[in-house]
């Protein structure tokens, strides 16, 4: 079952990875080619869906990880249907 959470672009980082502060609290890294263009500015609210995921194999380098991190991070828009 995938978790979904909403959250903000907080800081980009090198090597290519984006902190996403998450409104429960929890920062998480992801690649920042995962997150669409026009969310990636500082301060855009996020929704991000993380997939379960089984590993078959070993992670033996960076690009590794970048690769099987997004299989499983999808970063989306999030519209906040609560009304004030």
């Amino acid at each position: 079952m995938a978790i979904r959470q909403p959250g903000r672009v907080a800081l980009h980082v090198n090597g290519g990875f984006s902190k996403i502060q998450l409104d429960t609290g929890h920062v998480i890294d992801v690649p920042t080619d995962s997150i669409p263009a026009n969310l990636r500015p500082l301060g855009s609210r996020v929704l991000v869906t993380i997939e379960p995921t089984y590993r078959s194999r070993t992670l033996e380098s960076q690009e590794d990880l970048h690769e099987a991190l997004r299989h499983r991070i999808l970063i989306e828009q999030y519209c906040d249907t609560k009304s004030n």
